[in-house]
């Protein structure tokens, strides 16, 4: 095993600039060209990554620099930039200078499968507080490991052998030659050692090269004892059988871990260079997700089309993130992710506005609420899921834009996901429900408060 380095840490807020990041790569040795050099670099692979994974493709760059000013957006989570150099980027609702923020992170991106991260796992209290990419990758891939451990991933194999008990099919020519050792014999068997195994193993021992947490490689260390001996990892997998599909997300991870996954930067890696979370989509999903959760099954739709207007035979649709029909509470809303982290926002955008009204009038419903992620900006922290209005738009015909703010923090404390879910749901009760007289800005929401 290498002799363990330290590891420089540089701290941001997604759409906060950052100042450190390029004094850090310079303190480290490199020369102010090499740096930008590699800063760049690294831009443009989360532009690759950001590029693949938005269906919308209008969230423009994902790092802007601007002299010892580094920007990131649309992204959270940890970032490797240079050797022994790593960037702990927490979304614009969470911030960096929250002490929590990690376990928050993860517990979202488990929630809204939007990261880089196999769904369903959470952090424990030790493990949220390592902070090295390399440690919150070998958890994640030792906990679903684990999880799985009772169905092991066993594949049919073509077996040769000899004894003289017969188990299998006779291989008749062979047999016609003496062999002290017993009959030649042949079967398809289940197998633990096969190639999905042996991709499995060897990604842990990569990770375990790098990962300097020591819970996180004891558990490592674990997952290549229980897989055993395995043959050479192989150049080319086929998919995971259909029985064994809950293995599926682990072995994408290990792939992705094979084939570079930043963690030792191999040249000419294509894969996700951290760590990752798309925030805006994950925002929206955590949305979709706490709602349907809360509401009763097929209440909330997402992305339902409404005709709002035609262009010749043609219709036109437009689509809000969420509508909850069939229940007590209906309406629609629309998760929104936009100003800058270190502002306070205190009205919805023009352009949200507009939008807003087309959907209105399209649904024919005469109030929408767009939900905000409530940033540190706005000062301490509430209950997780806690929501606010605080702004309110009259338009023409009675119809209502409301601006709700919902905190996140907390979310990945014990309880937290259930708390969320609760809140944000008295809340969207609130705005959609409530007499339009009490919908005015800085009026809260019912609901637990603890």
């Amino acid at each position: 095993m290498p002799a363990w380095t330290g590891v420089t840490r540089v701290s941001a807020t997604e759409d906060v600039p950052n100042f450190e990041l390029l004094p850090a790569l310079r303190d480290a040795g490199m020369s102010a060209d090499h740096a930008l050099a590699t800063v760049v670099r690294q831009a443009g692979k989360l532009r690759q990554f950001v590029a693949a994974t938005d269906n919308e493709g209008s969230r423009g760059e994902p790092v802007k620099i601007d002299r010892d000013r580094v920007t990131f957006s649309n992204l959270a989570g940890v970032i490797r930039v240079g050797p022994g150099i790593e960037v702990d980027l927490a979304p614009k609702f969470l911030s960096h200078i929250e002490p929590d923020w990690r376990e928050d992170f993860i517990a979202i991106a488990s929630v809204t499968g939007e990261g880089m991260i196999l769904a369903g796992q959470n952090v424990s209290a030790t493990v949220s507080h390592v902070h090295d990419l390399a440690s919150l990758i070998g958890h994640v891939f030792a906990e679903e490991f684990f999880a799985h451990r009772r169905t092991p991933l066993r594949v049919y194999q073509r077996r040769r052998w000899r004894d003289h008990a017969l188990d299998g099919e006779l291989d008749i020519d062979e047999a016609l030659v003496p062999d002290p050792d017993g009959l030649p014999q042949r079967a398809f068997q289940r197998d633990l050692r096969n190639p999905f195994n042996a991709l499995l193993a060897h990604a842990a021992t990569l990770l375990l090269t790098e990962v300097r947490h020591p819970l996180v490689r004891s558990r490592l260390a674990d997952v290549v004892k229980a897989l055993g001996p395995q043959g050479p990892p192989p150049s080319h997998l086929t998919p995971v059988p259909s029985r064994h599909r809950r293995w599926a997300p682990l072995i994408e991870l290990a792939q992705q871990v094979v084939a570079g996954f930043e963690i030792s930067l191999r040249k000419g890696s294509a894969a996700a260079p951290g760590f990752l979370l798309r925030s805006w989509q994950a925002w929206e999903q955590l949305i979709n997700r706490s709602l349907r959760d809360a509401f009763e099954p097929g209440a909330v739709s997402a992305k339902r089309s409404y005709l709002w207007g035609r262009r010749g035979a043609a219709e036109i649709n437009v689509r809000p993130d969420l509508s909850i029909t069939g229940t007590a509470t209906t309406g629609i809303l629309d998760a929104k992710y936009k100003g800058r982290a270190e502002e306070v926002q205190a009205a919805v955008g023009q352009a949200d506005l507009m939008e807003a009204a087309a959907f209105m009038a399209a649904s024919s419903y005469e109030r929408i609420a767009l939900l905000y992620p409530r940033t540190a900006a706005r000062g301490a922290r509430w209950a997780t899921g806690k929501c606010r209005v605080f702004d309110r738009a009259d338009l023409q015909d009675s119809r209502v834009v409301l601006g709700v703010e919902v905190e996140v923090r907390g979310f990945g404390s014990q309880g937290g996901r259930r708390l969320f879910t609760d809140n944000l749901t008295q809340g969207v009760i609130f705005a959609l429900s409530a007499p339009i007289h009490e919908l005015r800005p800085g009026r809260m929401s019912q609901g637990a408060v603890h």
